[in-house]
């Protein structure tokens, strides 16, 4: 260690040793100390952990494994079913926003000609106290198909689910 401290660097041999693993512990946590305050040091320590990382390769069977067992039918199979579940649930998706934009604009153009309806009216159609008028009735009408509409879309947004 004191041909470390004479240079002010790491030597080739102590590199050597390192990268094979020989050195011995105190001198180990000697040079891990000295890479904490030496950037030049430092780096070269991670280009040498890098370079180690890409040299590890996994065994050639591995990968010959891995490769056989995809081409099984039912890897494939799985692979197939997710694919299409996954289309048929923006499919749905799809439905059901379309749906709910078609009873929208069924909703607003039903109560869109009630609106103002009352003051048309002649006089005997307006509200006495025996009976409703017209256009009571047909907002009252309205309002119950506007929450079956509404009940009809949620149980179609939450994929028959009540609430």
């Amino acid at each position: 260690m004191q041909e470390l401290l004479d240079r002010s660097h790491i030597t080739e041999e102590m590199w050597i040793a390192l990268k094979q693993d020989t050195m011995e512990p105190e001198q180990l946590m000697q040079v891990f100390a000295h890479t904490a305050s030496c950037t030049y040091c430092a780096g070269r320590l991670a280009l040498t952990l890098e370079a180690e990382a890409e040299e590890i390769k996994p065994p050639a069977y591995l990968s010959e494994q891995i490769f056989e067992r995809v081409k099984q039918l039912d890897v494939q199979a799985v692979t197939v079913v997710k694919q299409t579940s996954k289309r048929l649930q923006l499919l749905l998706y799809g439905m059901k926003v379309g749906a709910a934009v078609v009873f929208s604009i069924f909703l607003l153009v039903v109560t869109a000609n009630f609106q103002g309806m009352e003051a048309s009216l002649p006089k005997p159609f307006v509200q006495t106290e025996a009976r409703e008028s017209v256009p009571e009735a047909m907002n009252r009408a309205a309002n119950g198909v506007t929450d079956w509409m509404n009940e009809f879309a949620n149980q179609l947004l939450n994929g028959g689910k009540q609430g």
